[in-house]
């Protein structure tokens, strides 16, 4: 570990040497965690406590028409049990996919313990006239579903994270241009591995407004590989609409869609629903873990399992430094769900802390066949868990 004390160290004199620095900023985090036992038939899941620490520096100079962005990220790994191997609540980073070269993401790794580093943005943004152009490792998001959008593929959070105030970063060439005050062209290109052809991507999304109704065309070329998708928001009395559908064909081909709504209620509350498809996944259960869409696991943003889901959402705000939220997940596939709440509190400008509570039910067998292992549902094999969150900012 000594590796991971070195480079918190270092990170810990570059953000106070920056401190006086308007361009400079950034956080400390801490998650710690409790995953409850579990036994799932022929695999007995152990009580765990798991700790993650990490350190974001952030640089962001600008002028009149240009700025930048370099984030780097460390961040520490610990764990009461020997390390088994990466938890769907905690980030994992971009893993190798889009992006043109990169760090060594796993730089200390021990039996209890792993240390990680991102550079997670780097890129500069020009504003020409119209247009506005961004080189480098920048975030990227095409989609306009609220919970689950089938057209934002390139490194979505899944829903289970705990921590998603940054997506990874993909390295990307982009082009912006406004064609009004409602309507704009967002197109690029997005490298894969070495710039690869074959493991890189085109995009091009056309987003305009008619009669109050916001419409997105999306466009998205891989070899052997093409999405095209549609998406309408609008608002009918006092609720939000909205409806997203892509079509992915080539090698492998299916239809993912999210069809919502949403309003207000008290003075601060929110709540939504959405109905979402996934094509990609498996009507059977025993199917789950040999897909016939790999690729869209691993290199086109889907993590859901199954294929039909209804997800709900709410939030409140209770006071001015005092908020709640909860989220739910139910496969009507398998009728396993998932359930999280969270409340959040900030104790000064720079402090806050969050506590939060993940339950997971349906079926909890695991059976190790000949043919692999089998789930008994999604969700019900997850132990619960129970986490703390400290945030400082500066």
């Amino acid at each position: 570990m000594k590796a991971w004390r070195w480079a918190l160290l270092v990170g810990l004199c570059i953000a106070h040497a920056s401190w006086a620095d308007e361009t400079f900023s950034g956080y400390l985090k801490n998650f710690s965690l409790v995953q409850f036992e579990q036994t799932n038939g022929d695999i007995e899941i152990p009580r765990q406590a798991v700790q993650e620490s990490s350190l974001r520096l952030m640089w962001e100079p600008k002028g009149l028409d240009w700025s930048t962005e370099f984030h780097y990220e460390i961040q520490g790994l610990f764990g009461s049990r020997e390390w088994m191997g990466d938890s769907q609540l905690l980030r994992t980073g971009a893993q190798g996919r889009y992006r043109f070269d990169d760090l060594n993401a796993v730089f200390a790794s021990g039996k209890k313990s792993r240390g990680q580093q991102s550079l997670d943005r780097a890129n500069v943004r020009l504003a020409r006239g119209a247009w506005d152009i961004t080189l480098g490792r920048q975030a990227l998001s095409l989609g306009s579903a609220r919970i689950i959008s089938p057209t934002d593929v390139f490194l979505p959070f899944d829903l289970r994270v705990l921590d998603t105030e940054y997506r990874p970063g993909v390295d990307a060439i982009r082009f912006e241009r406004s064609l009004g005050d409602l309507s704009m062209i967002d197109a690029g290109w997005i490298a894969g591995a070495e710039g690869k052809p074959e493991e890189s991507a085109w995009f091009g999304r056309w987003i305009t407004n008619a009669k109050g109704v916001d419409l997105a065309a999306t466009w998205i070329e891989r070899p052997d590989y093409r999405l095209a998708g549609f998406a309408a928001n609008g608002a009918a009395d006092q609720f939000g609409l909205w409806w997203e559908a892509a079509r992915v064909s080539g090698r492998e081909s299916y239809w993912r869609s999210s069809i919502g709504i949403d309003g207000g209620f008290a003075a601060t509350g929110l709540w939504m629903l959405e109905l979402h498809y996934n094509g990609a996944g498996e009507q059977d259960v025993s199917r789950y873990l040999a897909t016939e869409h790999p690729d869209a696991y691993q290199n086109f943003g889907v993590f859901l399992l199954a294929r039909r889901y209804v997800l709900a959402g709410l939030s409140a705000q209770l006071s001015g430094v005092t908020s709640i939220a909860a989220q739910a997940i139910l496969n009507l596939d398998d009728r396993s769900s998932f359930f999280q709440a969270s409340v959040d509190r900030y104790l000064s400008d720079a402090w806050s802390v969050q506590a939060g509570y993940y339950r997971f039910d349906g079926d909890e067998e695991i059976a190790i066949t000949p043919a692999g292992i089998e789930l008994g549902s999604e969700f019900g094999w997850n132990p619960h868990v129970v986490y703390v969150g400290i945030r400082y900012y500066f």
